[in-house]
């Protein structure tokens, strides 16, 4: 269910566009998708909604599970996931393009109100010094969405990602001091547009000063919000990664986290070797399962001996 309250936790597992399923592991030819392919796609977004399911029936609450994908391939996953009462986040963006636009500009709500999702979601990719045309557009496509999510729902989930420009790529202080500062800007844009999400999520800066000023941005001027820190976006990433680790126990001991947003690296390779055969499908569930729960813990017990509340 959405969340009513920031304390609240929430873990959600991400099986949307930041992996192309029918590209990637079926070899579909881009945007060309056959018909049979899709139905192979689907029922790898089924697996995935499998392992969360088994993470719940293995002691993840169910008030804390959610999935996220996108309302085609992912349309009976989300149906089957709130049949289950777990949050449900549909995306809403177009897909292999850098600059954020509304899939279906005219309809978007109505797909939303179909598959009954908890939350439209947009990952957008916003670089302050980025082309200020893009970026403009970006931020008036944003504040639609916005306005329609506070007025009519449902709630709305922004993913923000800064991708470095040319001279930003090849700085040595990119990631330890020019995209921390970046994020807390573009935060700051969106808001000074009018851009209000209910929850806010992205790949923290590793440093616990930096992370917590981009969250305290969100939080700016007593705003009512949630704050997720995304995890394992990098899908050929081993699934085990103590970089993975560092960010669960970052999230829990960060003042107005909620809880995660877990990308493809917890069910990537195990999706690739079971379209490769060298696994049964009940073996890449386990394995999806046993890596959402690892998480989970690790961002509960670290929580639990933290003096976050």
């Amino acid at each position: 269910m959405p969340l009513d309250a920031p304390d609240e936790l929430l873990f959600i597992l991400a099986a949307d566009h930041r992996v192309d399923i029918c590209t990637e592991l079926l070899n579909s030819s881009p945007g060309q998708p056959s018909a049979a392919d899709l139905e192979r796609a689907a029922n790898l977004k089924g697996i995935v909604f499998d392992g969360l399911t088994d993470a719940v029936e293995k002691g993840v609450p169910k008030s804390q599970a959610g999935l996220w994908t996108e309302s085609v391939i992912g349309e009976a996953a989300l149906l089957r996931a709130r049949a289950m009462s777990l949050t449900t986040a549909a995306s809403i963006e177009r897909t292999r393009i850098a600059e954020f636009q509304l899939e279906d500009a005219l309809g978007f709500s109505e797909t939303l109100k179909r598959v009954a999702a908890s939350y439209a979601a947009a990952r957008v990719s916003y670089n302050p010094d980025g082309d200020m045309a893009a970026n403009q557009s970006q931020r008036l496509q944003l504040k639609r969405v916005s306005e329609i999510a506070r007025s009519e729902g449902p709630r709305l989930i922004v993913e923000l990602n800064v991708i470095p420009n040319a001279e930003q790529a090849s700085a040595k202080q990119w990631e330890r001091q020019l995209r921390p500062a970046l994020l807390v800007q573009a935060v700051r844009e969106l808001q000074d547009s009018g851009i209000e999400p209910h929850v806010w999520a992205f790949e923290p800066p590793m440093d616990p000063t930096a992370a917590a000023t981009v969250v305290a941005q969100a939080f700016l001027d007593d705003r009512r919000t949630t704050v997720l820190f995304t995890v394992g976006n990098d899908a050929t990433m081993e699934p085990r990664s103590p970089v993975h680790d560092d960010v669960a126990w970052l999230a829990a001991r960060t003042a107005g986290v909620s809880g995660l947003v877990i990308g493809p690296a917890a069910y990537y390779r195990y999706l690739a070797s079971y379209v490769s055969g060298d696994v049964t499908r009940d073996s890449a569930v386990g394995s999806i399962s046993e890596r959402f729960r690892r998480l989970c813990s690790l961002f509960n017990d670290a929580r639990r001996t933290s003096n976050v509340t």
